[in-house]
């Protein structure tokens, strides 16, 4: 991935990325609070 690559910018192949970089953080915030609780 470089900076030269003009998809990179399109926001159309952005914000599925954005979307999945948030569901994935929630679902890793989720597992290490339930390790914590142990």
């Amino acid at each position: 991935m470089s900076g030269d690559d003009p998809n990179f910018f399109q926001p159309h192949s952005f914000s599925p990325s954005v979307t999945a970089g948030r569901f994935f953080f929630l679902l890793w915030r989720r597992h290490v609070e339930h390790l914590l609780r142990r």
